[in-house]
């Protein structure tokens, strides 16, 4: 599996810089001198490389990383929903909450990449109010 398969993708993590998520994942979108994007790392060029790092654009998060930025409860429609990831039959990903009391999966994403359902869910958490960025 490639690299960029395990982090979010090039647009989710564009959103979440721009809704002010701080940039400080181990990996980044950055692009070559033909404007291509690619994921690296600082460890990605030795110290002594002769060709500098390409500025980092974004960070391209992993799954560990958006899970220590999602709450694992959230207030919604007065009731505490506690965070629930699970695959499909269809190898989805699905991330959602679950309200204990309503007994259902409120405000679910799903992808076949878990970085991308942990992306869509923090980024409707923060454009509906449910989560603030620090």
């Amino acid at each position: 599996m490639k690299l960029e398969q395990q982090v979010s993708s090039l647009g989710l993590s564009k959103r979440l810089k721009e809704l002010g998520i701080t940039q400080n994942g181990y990996f980044n979108w950055s692009t070559d001198n033909n404007g291509k994007f690619f994921v690296d790392s600082e460890e990605t060029y030795p110290i002594d490389a002769h060709y500098p790092r390409p500025e980092p654009l974004f960070s391209a998060f992993t799954a560990s990383e958006l899970l220590e930025l999602l709450p694992r409860m959230i207030m919604a429609r007065e009731y505490s929903n506690f965070l629930k990831i699970f695959k499909s039959v269809d190898e989805d990903f699905i991330v959602g909450y679950y309200s204990y009391h309503l007994e259902m999966v409120l405000h679910a994403f799903f992808d076949k990449n878990i970085c991308n359902s942990l992306a869509k869910m923090l980024i409707y958490l923060i454009e509906n109010n449910l989560l603030e960025t620090k």
